[in-house]
């Protein structure tokens, strides 16, 4: 056998062996029995079999399904583009596409066997494999994501949704793929998203972003009647050449977390109002209180006086204890006072210099300074943003109480400078410290000494209510800062407290600033 046949038109034969290898198919011939006959020379490159090789075998020897396709050509009948794997010489598969049709003698008309092509679709195959697969994995990712997200082409259909959206409108994934808006949603609704669609981009890329209410199958018990707020982000899906080819979009649920916000504002609405009312209290119960305490000490002065020196020592000692205590209710009344003022929020926050400040502050306490033999060291301090008033009660009951604690066995030394910030300091502002050489605090008191009224000696012992630094501790946390006492200094106290840092070319600050605490 040639591969051509046995013919005599010796121009045919040439004219039909070079367009056999000129086309990529690979074109065969059979016998009525569907053995080869003739072949092209594609055979080798499909099958890995010369032509000269494949005389009297048949698609028996070389398919998958060899009853499959040798029934094909035992119906002697045309047929087009019918799949088939080939095995190749060493075992590797080939995927094909047969086409054939029969052919008869032309004398006699018999059938003599089958003409046909065969098409080598291997790597179209493999690549759509490798399609569906990442397809598939594309779907699943995107239906282990709980926020429905979808696809709809430029002719307004749905042409990928995930599981969380199929599940939102009530309807299998597929019976989604296909539909439109207006086949999924009620009309109003549908009318809106189709509106929505078309505005403006609000973000970069052409990101569109709206909210809206939308029915929601499987929000809950409420069933389709349930409506949920959401949040609707677009974004344009782009085809090659850059041309519009749909949006893709993600719908989040937001309505717990509105819920939740609207909870959390009744909440903060509630706390700013009952600590309205508790500063009110305390501003007036320290304005009240002035005029009894006073009272109390003018009348035991003047009992003092009618007395004289009839008076018994036992007499002029309770006089004297009254007297006493009359006067620390009224320092207890007045530090009420302060600790109400300081939970104000401050009505006119500026720029303010905090070297000049503090070296008011030490003028007023230079009788202190002085009958404690104290050095005060202030270093280069910044520019902050804050209520000039409280400020400088801050650093007075700082320094007051650097002086009032001082050591009786060593000259006192205090400094007052701007250190490095911490990692845990609030954006934009700047880190004080303020350090004695005293008594120190203990350890484990360290956190208490801010609470109201809290004292660690007797009055007796040291003057005061315990009010200072929980006072302190209001300014500054009304500032947006902290403040907390050093835990590394083991000789004395290290205050260190943070502020929000000003722009000194400003003379005033935005009160609605991040910083500000509320």
């Amino acid at each position: 056998m040639t591969m051509w046949g046995r013919q005599t038109d010796l121009e045919a034969r040439q004219r039909l062996y070079d367009l056999g290898r000129l086309v990529s198919d690979w074109i065969w011939e059979t016998d009525p029995a569907g053995r080869f006959t003739v072949v092209s020379q594609r055979s080798l490159d499909i099958l890995a079999v010369l032509p000269e090789e494949l005389a009297g075998r048949s698609f028996a020897d070389f398919a998958e399904d060899p009853e499959t396709v040798m029934g094909w050509l035992a119906e002697q009948r045309p047929f087009r583009d019918r799949p088939c794997i080939l095995r190749r010489r060493g075992g590797r598969l080939r995927h094909g596409r047969l086409s054939a049709l029969p052919w008869y003698d032309p004398a006699t008309g018999a059938y003599r066997g089958m003409r046909g092509t065969c098409r080598d679709v291997t790597e179209e195959v493999l690549a759509h494999q490798a399609l569906s697969d990442q397809l598939a994995f594309q779907q699943s990712l995107l239906d282990a994501i709980p926020t429905p997200i979808f696809y709809r082409g430029a002719n307004g259909k749905y042409g990928l949704v995930n599981r969380a959206f199929a599940d939102m409108v009530g309807r299998p994934v597929g019976a989604v793929l296909g539909a439109s808006l207006f086949d999924l949603f009620p009309t109003a609704v549908a009318q809106r998203l189709f509106m929505a669609a078309s505005l403006p981009p609000s973000a970069g890329e052409g990101v569109r972003q709206h909210v809206d209410r939308l029915p929601w199958v499987a929000a809950g018990d409420a069933g389709a009647d349930d409506e949920r707020d959401v949040v609707i982000t677009l974004a344009p899906a782009r085809a090659p050449g850059d041309t519009a080819a749909g949006l893709v979009g993600v719908i989040t649920d937001i309505t717990d977390r509105r819920s939740v916000e609207a909870d959390l504002q009744r909440t903060v609405a509630a706390l700013e109002a009952s600590g309205r009312e508790m500063e009110q209290f305390l501003h007036v119960a320290s304005h009240d209180l002035q005029e009894p305490t006073r009272t109390v000490v003018s009348f035991c002065q003047l009992l003092a006086r009618s007395l004289g020196e009839a008076a018994t020592p036992a007499q002029a000692d309770y006089i004297d204890h009254a007297v006493d205590g009359a006067h620390r209710m009224r320092a207890v009344v007045e530090d009420l006072g302060s600790y109400a003022r300081a939970g104000v929020r401050p009505a006119a926050p500026a720029v303010v210099d905090c070297a000049p400040l503090v070296g008011a502050v030490l003028q007023g306490l230079r009788g202190q300074a002085e009958a404690v033999d104290a050095s005060v060291e202030v270093g280069a301090l910044p520019t902050v943003c804050a209520d000039r008033a409280q400020l400088a009660e801050l650093f007075r009951n700082l320094l007051d109480n650097a002086l009032k604690f001082a050591a009786r066995d060593r000259a006192t030394v205090i400094t007052v400078d701007c250190v490095p910030p911490g990692a845990d300091d609030p954006p934009g502002h700047r880190r004080f410290r303020l350090a004695d050489n005293g008594i120190g605090i203990p350890p484990d008191q360290r956190e208490q000494v801010f609470a109201l009224f809290r004292r660690l000696h007797g009055h007796h012992a040291y003057p005061g209510t315990g009010a200072g630094l929980a006072v302190c501790r209001r300014i500054v946390e009304r500032h947006g800062g902290r403040i907390w006492i050093d835990p590394h200094t083991t000789r004395g106290t290290a205050v260190l407290f943070t502020l929000p840092e000003a722009d000194p070319a400003r003379v005033t600050c935005d009160v609605d600033a991040p910083a500000w605490g509320g």
